[in-house]
């Protein structure tokens, strides 16, 4: 289902489509994955629905579970100078931008 669609439709102008509405098909309408372009959710990522990360993906040393990195304890999340998100406390993406796995991408139109 694709979060978010439904827009225009919604209180508001939102989307009609919501977390708690996904099995509902009038709210939430189908889509169909771009593989050229799909992210599956790795365990250590922020996908939808998910709001907490396990803890082997913070490793008491500060690394990441593969032992790639070494900057610190949390790792962060995403590349630098990305913005965070996803996470309760975290501010909401800059227009244009939306969350993936916990990280602000721009929008593609």
């Amino acid at each position: 289902m694709w979060l978010g669609s439904g827009i225009g439709e919604g209180p508001g102008g939102d989307g009609t489509c919501t977390l708690d509405l996904l099995d509902d098909t009038g709210a939430c309408h189908p889509c169909t994955p771009v593989m050229e372009c799909f992210n599956d959710c790795g365990p250590c990522e922020l996908c939808l629905g998910r709001t907490t990360l396990p803890p082997e993906c913070f490793p008491p040393d500060g690394g990441y579970p593969d032992g790639g990195y070494d900057g610190g304890y949390p790792p962060p999340r995403c590349e630098p100078g990305v913005q965070e998100c996803g996470l309760p406390g975290e501010p909401e993406c800059p227009t244009d931008y939306y969350c993936v796995t916990g990280c602000c991408v721009p929008t593609l139109i």
